[in-house]
């Protein structure tokens, strides 16, 4: 484990879209409208906010690092694409991309760093 992970977990769009039916990108994209209140894309406080039921251990500590993960393109906000991507790789990824994302969520790829066995027991 206390290796970098060597590429990207997340599929294209165009791949992650081809993974699913019409219908089920439909849903999906009903799901992140749902989250982002039917705007283009989600705030990291937005996102907090309707994730907030978890508690405030979960909101200090492990929103932040999921929202880090659906924000590929590091800008501040998720889209329906970073979501859809993300998304696919819990939906249908296998167990590697799975731990890379949990990874990300970690911030190892953000900081440079390694993660070791009792990071990812904390997670």
């Amino acid at each position: 484990m206390g290796n970098k992970p060597s590429a990207s977990p997340f599929p294209s769009y165009d791949a992650a879209v081809g993974m699913y039916s019409a219908s089920e990108v439909k849903e999906l994209k009903a799901k992140f409208d749902t989250l982002s209140n039917g705007q283009a894309t989600i705030s990291a406080s937005a996102f907090g906010k309707k994730t907030s039921t978890f508690g405030p251990y979960a909101q200090r500590h492990v929103h932040p690092r999921i929202f880090n993960a659906f924000d590929t393109k590091r800008d501040g906000v998720i889209d329906f694409e970073e979501y859809l991507c993300v998304v696919t790789v819990f939906r249908a990824g296998g167990a590697e991309e799975k731990m890379k994302c949990i990874y990300i969520m970690y911030e190892g790829i953000k900081s440079g760093g390694s993660m070791t066995k009792d990071n990812f027991r904390q997670l």
